[in-house]
């Protein structure tokens, strides 16, 4: 944990429970249970940014199709202030060359 209110700007493109794979250790929140990592992993970062965010300043938060990672989000900061469209092109290496993805960022205000 950081010092608090120490950050003008805390920003998280979180991995999803099941969607991301990186190893079967168990220091990975996702091999311990869903719930585990929403209620431990994802809620305790959370509490985290908004500890370290200075009053008024801002997170943002890029998920896609996480309705439960960004509904908990509005829970600690409160209602989404902007929601900015976040347009790419997928890579010329897969199946989907040079289909545009959209993304969102969305953007609260921390409010202590």
């Amino acid at each position: 944990r950081g010092d608090e209110n120490s950050l003008d700007l805390s920003f998280s493109s979180p991995p999803y429970y099941d969607q991301e794979f990186y190893s079967s250790d168990v220091t990975q929140a996702y091999n311990n249970s869903e719930a585990y990592f929403y209620n431990t992993y994802w809620k305790k970062t959370l509490d985290n940014m908004k500890f370290m965010l200075k009053p008024g300043k801002w997170f943002g938060l890029n998920v896609k199709n996480n309705e439960k990672m960004l509904q908990m989000a509005i829970g600690v900061f409160g209602d989404v202030i902007e929601k900015i469209e976040l347009r790419t092109v997928r890579s010329h290496l897969n199946k989907t060359a040079g289909i545009v993805k959209a993304e969102y960022i969305y953007m609260f205000r921390n409010i202590k």
